[in-house]
């Protein structure tokens, strides 16, 4: 009887949590607990426009999603749209800003998975908040068929030097754009002289205790 119950409370979980962040499927190839790593997920179960992560752990502060110009038709497809539930359907452009840590590293990477429908092609750009001089258009690569003509593609770009907070630009080609869901994560990453002297003086600590 206990394990008829435990194995009925495993599928309960798995259909909650398995389906809800079942398209995060292209983690980044850093760790999520790195230090200097953030992560943030949009489901879109709301209107709220701006809306905060559905998951999140950034220590640096709070990330927000807005969009400019209205949903489409004035309508927020929050009950259903081709088969997906919680859909952000826009013609104009999707902001995603994510704070950063204030430390000088030179390099930033990002990686945004969106999970879309569009009669087009969604652009994905990166920049540093207010220093548009140092606009990024993001690459596409791994794009998984979902069937009912959605998508889940990861976008990924490079910012230098670190900013302390980035903009995220989602916009439709000439078309009408529908997110269901949005995952970004961005790591800073230090000179490889730091990483030198921090492994040294890890070796250095190791000695000592010896």
């Amino acid at each position: 009887m206990k394990r008829g119950v435990t194995f009925l409370w495993v599928m309960i979980l798995f259909l909650m949590f398995g389906v809800a962040w079942g398209e995060d499927v292209n983690p980044p190839p850093w760790s999520r607990s790195d230090p200097g790593a953030t992560y943030q997920q949009w489901e879109f179960g709301t209107d709220d426009n701006p809306v905060g992560p559905d998951v999140v752990d950034n220590l640096a502060g709070e990330p927000l999603v807005s969009i400019t110009g209205g949903f489409i038709d004035n309508t927020f497809h929050y009950d259903e749209y081709a088969g997906h539930f919680g859909v952000w359907g826009f013609e104009d452009e999707m902001i995603a800003t994510i704070p950063n840590f204030g430390n000088k590293n030179p390099l930033k990477e990002i990686q945004v998975q969106i999970t879309f429908w569009a009669d087009g092609i969604a652009n994905l750009s990166a920049l540093p908040a207010g220093d548009d001089g140092k606009y990024a258009v993001m690459d596409q690569g791994a794009t998984t068929d979902l069937g009912g003509g959605w998508y889940q593609a990861t976008f990924t770009a490079s910012i230098q030097p670190n900013p302390i907070s980035e903009e995220i630009s989602i916009s439709p080609a000439e078309c009408t754009l529908y997110v269901d869901e949005l995952v970004v994560d961005t790591i800073c990453i230090p000179e490889p002289a730091t990483v030198l002297l921090l492994g040294l003086g890890g070796l250095g600590l190791l000695r000592r205790r010896r």
